[in-house]
């Protein structure tokens, strides 16, 4: 998939980053509160 030495080094690296970010995504999914999501009403007046 990756032919030269830099390009291997760069899957590496975002590899490592993806790996970091899912786990840390895992762990705000766990601290968040479990509730459910209310409808907002829109305020009068306001465009959206």
């Amino acid at each position: 998939m990756v032919a030269s030495d830099v390009q291997v080094i760069v899957a590496d690296r975002l590899s490592r980053q993806l790996t970091g970010l899912s786990a840390k995504v895992e762990t705000m999914a766990a601290k968040k509160p479990a509730r459910k999501t209310a409808a907002r009403k829109k305020e009068p007046g306001t465009t959206a």
